[in-house]
């Protein structure tokens, strides 16, 4: 081993009781932080002034969920977290099969005569055992 080098050595977890030390210390500051009015955690994506804004321009038929994400630099599925009038569109508002089944008219077509092509079709001979 060379001077200027050290063996990664595995860390042991602190005592029981260091550790309860530990835990008490770090609640007793959280705490103190809560008391003097520091907001704790990932701070929000969009402020409410933003919000205002992105409520606005949603205001104009022309402007998109997307267009306004873009202007903002927040993500379409922010806007619809903090706009949550919009309704997002993963949460079920794709119409199923059936629905948009049920909405079509009734076909008054009749049904295609297929039996034209059949000549069309290349006859084969059932393959013969063997190689």
């Amino acid at each position: 081993m060379t001077s200027g080098s050290r063996a990664a050595l595995p860390l042991a977890p602190p005592s029981p009781p260091r550790r309860q030390t530990i835990v008490e210390g770090t609640r007793e500051g959280l705490a103190a932080a809560r008391a003097r009015g520091v907001r704790l955690g990932r701070p929000p994506a969009m402020t409410p002034e933003q919000v205002r804004h992105a409520r606005d321009l949603l205001t104009h038929p022309n402007n998109t969920v997307s267009s306004i994400a873009r202007l903002l630099g927040v993500s379409r599925s922010t806007i619809y977290k903090y706009v949550p009038e919009l309704g997002h569109p993963a949460a079920g508002a794709t119409p199923t099969l059936d629905t948009v089944l049920a909405a079509l008219p009734a076909d008054t077509r009749p049904p295609p005569d297929v039996t034209k092509y059949d000549a069309l079709l290349p006859s084969r001979e059932p393959p013969t055992g063997g190689r």
